[in-house]
């Protein structure tokens, strides 16, 4: 199913190589497009797994510097201000590369390194292609499409694993089947339900914030579209059973509450707190509906571990992650103990991988201080603090499509800083698409406003 999904996706980008050659904002839309087919729809090909998302990127990435290349007398200090936050990141990833100088794990240093670059230079791209306001419908549509599809996939998954299909049917890996706790956790085409739920706070931030500013966006035909989608949304996020994208989702729909609250309908407020809550009955009810066993009930089962914060594997899991990687920063305090070995470290630098993979401290910031030391963790930090200021000078400078559009992807980004509070990959690559989509559209709405763009 994998393979077959990729090649299909592949093959449609293909056929519009020649439009996207003359207009690249078409590959764009693609890319976003992609975004959610992480599992399912990527092919595993010399030992590592290759998404349409990364070919896209590959071919926009090419395509954008031959451009810039044929225009000639382009100042490249020019272009690189269209990022206002360039120097952060580039000091961030400068720290990174020193950082391979200590990794006793060479090999995976390098790998990792190589990821976060990509990521990066994805954002960069996605910042650059973004530069016209009248592109936002066509995002909001695209994603509009996609997040439906995966979202109805992963109920499908749900159902289907409860009635007993085989799992390449299903699309679940078995360690998200019925088979560990009674009742099956979606993945949809993501790796795994964390992944997939951090994908859907997307979607989540942009929705509510189009819905909840219906009457100044004058969007009267859309709302029966819109809470169908954020109740899709919601019914998957629940059975992802991923605490931290309860914790993020409760953040971004406080955040756009608070900067709608003087121009909400309050009749809009509770037909969206309506949908939140019957999202989350719908999901108790179909858990429920899986008891086979009487002395077991698959609701409680699945509100214990929802709610079980302190207590439990996983948290006492999460608790040693992060002491492990906080006395990995103390080991190397300045320049870290090299980007992606903290695994290798915590596993006392074994010569193959272990079968389960590397460990984690499963906190981002944790890791990004244990890994690169103080000086890749200040100039993160540093970048995501000034990105921060800027969409919230956005948002007050904006009004209409583009002030909910920048509201609903500032409260995306919000959501990922809190999830990343309970895992630790960076370089996922929605998550850097989404950061891009903001400052493009950050720089839309300061050129307009004839603000200056590094403001």
């Amino acid at each position: 199913m994998e393979q077959i999904l990729f090649f299909i996706i592949l093959v449609l980008i293909l056929l519009f190589i020649p439009r996207i050659i003359k207009d690249p904002k078409i590959g764009l839309l693609f890319l976003l497009f992609s975004l959610p087919f992480e599992r399912i729809g990527a092919i595993d090909i010399f030992g590592m797994t290759l998404r349409v998302s990364q070919v896209l990127v590959i071919i926009l990435g090419a395509i954008y510097v031959w451009r810039f290349i044929k225009k000639g007398n382009i100042s490249i200090m020019n272009e690189i201000k269209k990022d206002p936050f360039w120097m952060p990141l580039f000091l961030y990833i400068l720290a990174a590369f020193v950082s391979i100088g200590v990794a006793v794990n060479l090999k995976r240093a390098i790998s990792v390194f190589i990821f976060i670059s990509f990521v990066i230079f994805t954002y960069e791209l996605v910042i650059r292609l973004f530069d016209n306001k009248k592109i936002l419908e066509k995002v909001e549509k695209v994603l509009f499409w996609t997040t439906f599809g995966v979202a109805i996939f992963g109920i499908y998954q749900f159902i289907g694993d409860i009635v007993g299909l085989p799992n390449w049917v299903t699309g679940l890996r078995y360690e998200y089947t019925k088979i560990v706790f009674g009742f099956p956790r979606i993945q949809s085409t993501a790796l795994e339900p964390l992944y997939f739920a951090n994908f859907l706070l997307i979607p989540l931030g942009l929705f509510s914030s189009l819905f909840l500013n219906r009457a100044e966006l004058k969007l009267e035909k859309v709302d029966k579209k819109y809470l169908l989608l954020l109740l899709l949304i919601g019914i998957n996020i629940v059975l992802s059973l991923s605490r931290g994208a309860f914790f993020a989702s409760a953040i971004i729909i406080a955040t756009v509450i608070i900067f709608t609250i003087r121009k909400i309908k309050w009749h809009r407020l509770l037909s969206y707190f309506g949908i939140v809550i019957l999202a989350i009955i719908i999901s108790l009810g179909a858990v429920k509906l899986t008891t086979t066993n009487s002395k077991k009930d698959n609701a409680k089962t699945f509100i214990k571990h929802s709610t079980e914060i302190t207590d439990g594997g996983s948290y006492n899991q999460r608790a040693r992650g992060i002491s492990f990687g906080i006395e990995a920063f103390k080991s190397s305090p300045i320049i870290g103990i090299g980007i992606g070995n903290f695994g290798p470290w915590r596993a006392n630098y074994p010569e193959e991988t272990p079968s389960t993979g590397w460990d984690i401290p499963n906190n981002e910031i944790v890791e990004i201080a244990a890994e690169t030391g103080s000086l890749g963790l200040l100039a993160f930090i540093t970048f995501i603090l000034l990105l921060f200021i800027r969409s919230i000078k956005a948002i007050l400078k904006s009004n209409g499509f583009q002030r909910a559009f920048t509201l609903g992807l500032f409260s995306v980004v919000l959501g990922f800083v809190v999830q990343y509070q309970a895992f630790s990959t960076l370089y996922i690559m929605h998550v850097w698409v989404t950061l891009g989509l903001l400052v493009g559209l950050q720089n839309l709405i300061f050129s307009e406003n004839n603000y200056p763009l590094n403001e």
